[in-house]
């Protein structure tokens, strides 16, 4: 997977050894599904080229401090990183979020970003 979304998003990445081995023995309890989510959004927002445990704290929720958020805020608070993960380029952002151009405007509005 990591290797399938560098392609993809033309970046060059690789997981750390400790990474691997988190994730092997991590319970995925959307299967499959879930790992590939969440390897591509480490991927894309990564800042680091190696892609370390650290890096899937915020998307496994590893923290201990965790914040419970309303869906609003978990939602604009993707937006905006990922706009700024492809430097505001709304086009790939909403290719990346899932969603229609015209959908990432209207919540560009309601969340005044």
């Amino acid at each position: 997977f990591v290797d399938k979304f560098s392609k993809k998003h033309n970046l060059k990445k690789s997981l750390s050894a400790q990474a691997k081995r988190y994730l092997i023995t991590r319970k995925w309890k959307g299967n499959v599904r879930e790992l590939e989510n969440v390897l591509e959004k480490v991927v894309v927002l990564g800042e680091q080229e190696t892609i370390t445990v650290s890096d899937f704290e915020e998307e496994l929720k590893l923290n201990e401090n965790y914040e419970i958020k309303t869906l609003d805020e978990i939602e604009k608070n993707a937006i905006i990183k990922t706009l700024q993960s492809f430097e505001y380029d709304k086009k790939k952002t909403a290719e990346m979020l899932g969603i229609n151009l015209s959908t990432l405007y209207r919540k560009l509005k309601k969340y005044a970003i």
